[in-house]
């Protein structure tokens, strides 16, 4: 009887390691897991501000781009403006020939 309950004995004590060393093992298992996870999100919002600088640096070149397509716009108006005051004839008969023109092409 002895060598059966010392036999007894190890068998528990030995399954008793192993279920500590599954849990051990789902511990671990786990936490690598949860790092993983952490370090998917870091990167998610790395990814993400750079996403939104990267915009922001294009909204800011549009303006700048905007800008100065404006002022051109603006300063070839008062070039137009300018001309037409300082010759009225001249540029009627421009824009009638102008007229002439574009009918002309869109007739085809």
């Amino acid at each position: 009887m002895r060598t059966s309950t010392a036999a007894s004995n190890i068998a528990g004590t030995a399954q008793r390691a192993a279920s500590d060393s599954v849990e051990h093992l789902r511990a671990a298992g786990q936490s690598a897991l949860d790092g993983l996870r952490n370090v998917r999100d870091q990167a998610a919002d790395a990814a993400q501000d750079k996403f939104y600088e990267k915009m922001d640096d294009a909204s800011r070149a549009g303006k700048a781009a905007y800008r100065h397509a404006r002022a051109a716009s603006d300063k070839s108006l008062t070039t137009l403006e300018d001309t037409v005051a300082r010759n009225p004839v001249g540029s009627l008969v421009a824009a009638f020939g102008l007229g002439i023109v574009l009918g002309f092409m869109a007739r085809r």
